[in-house]
């Protein structure tokens, strides 16, 4: 497979004394655990999915589903929330083939929602300090803290199988999964690195750059931001040996233009079609858009606090927020991402529009089927995953 073939030109940081990812303390000696378990180099046949089943729920309780909400969408139909639960804090979800996986922390719970009927069931339980969650087609991979550091886990809804991807490094800074490669920016040797879904255990690095953050994959390239050129987006082609290779310059002095670039405040970077779309700045930043000529143009508007940035079916989804935490008052918008600016019509059009408000405070959204899917939180120490078809907008 070429993406193995790729990757085994790569350097390995298990077998390299350079930029190698481990459980060190930053601040002190290394601190190797004798008893963590053995990181498995290739997937067993054998291995069962860790439990599943339905949960049975009720209307009104903790864990509800097929509830409606009291939003109120800007077409005046409401959302059915498909699960509530317990705790404030990152509540991550993603779509994985035809179910939508999330993370319940409190209950240190994989779950997953089928797109076709709604069932609740649970993926993998037993899994401490949940913080993030991804997913490649029909397979999720998500991050836990276990003695020896951070892992990560993965789980094939397909086939049933999954076990330990990698283990024993810092908390990763905003993982992505894409392409079949999960990639994340490693605070202990200040560098994007990676790991297959091929290849278990083998965490390789791919750019050692300090400043560098929001990595992604398209179209045989690895994408990143970073501090240099005076804020940057630049890429690295996945297709040739990295030791001696530099990365090159997609579209510089970004920090001229967006305040506060960098510093690892970029994030949600996608490519799409050749453009870059991408959130960053002060305050939360706005959704910066980059065509295929480099012109760069600030697509959000005015709105700060920009979040979530999802980027399907040429439209670029986002949330913010006009007041605190306490009102939670989410909204979350829409832009289409093409012909924006070829006539002074489409450039109209391509304001960035209102598609549901009062949707609380949106800690992750997806799209999937003509359908948004958001986890939030109304009211403190609760969160619910809800749905809502995306309303038709006019003209």
């Amino acid at each position: 497979m070429k993406r193995l073939f790729l990757l085994t030109a790569l350097v390995t940081l298990a077998c390299s004394g350079e930029a190698g990812v481990t459980n060190a303390d930053p601040q002190g000696p290394d601190a190797q655990d004798p008893n963590q378990p053995e990181v498995p180099t290739q997937l067993d046949p054998g291995v069962p999915p860790r439990s599943s089943g339905s949960l049975e729920v009720e209307c009104g309780g903790v864990f509800d589903r097929d509830c409606e909400t009291d939003s109120a969408p800007g077409d005046g139909s409401q959302a059915t929330v498909l699960y509530t639960g317990s705790g404030d804090g990152e509540h991550w979800l993603a779509t994985a083939g035809d179910s939508l996986l999330f993370t319940d922390g409190a209950r240190e719970s994989v779950l997953a929602v089928s797109l076709a009927s709604g069932e609740i069931s649970v993926v993998a339980d037993q899994q401490p300090g949940l913080s993030w969650i991804g997913a490649d087609e029909g397979v999720g991979v998500w991050t836990t803290q276990r003695e020896g550091g951070t892992s990560l886990e993965f789980q094939d809804l397909r086939s049933g199988k999954g076990g330990l991807l990698a283990q024993g490094f810092e908390t990763p800074e905003r993982p992505v999964i894409a392409d079949g490669l999960v990639l994340w920016y490693d605070w202990a040797s200040l560098s994007i690195v990676g790991v297959s879904l091929d290849q278990p255990g083998r965490v390789v690095s791919l750019v050692v750059d300090a400043s560098a953050c929001s990595p992604t994959v398209a179209d045989g390239f690895l994408y990143y931001a970073s501090e240099r050129d005076q804020g940057s987006i630049r890429r690295v082609p996945l297709s040739q040996e990295l030791e001696a290779a530099d990365s090159e310059l997609v579209i510089g002095k970004l920090g001229q233009k967006i305040a506060g670039f960098g510093n690892h405040s970029t994030h949600d970077l996608q490519v799409v079609d050749g453009e870059l779309w991408f959130t960053s700045g002060v305050e939360g930043g706005s959704v910066w858009h980059v065509d295929a000529d480099g012109v760069l143009e600030n697509a959000g508007g005015t709105h700060k606090y920009a979040r979530n940035l999802t980027v399907v079916d040429g439209q670029a989804y986002w949330v913010t927020y006009g007041g605190s935490f306490e009102q939670r008052d989410g909204t979350l918008w829409t832009v289409p991402t093409h012909g924006r600016l070829a006539t002074a019509s489409e450039a109209a059009s391509g304001e960035p529009r209102v598609v549901l408000e009062q949707v609380g405070w949106v800690e992750r959204l997806g799209v999937a089927n003509g359908t948004l899917f958001y986890s939030t939180s109304r009211i403190p120490d609760v969160f619910s995953v809800e749905r809502q078809a995306i309303p038709a907008l006019e003209d």
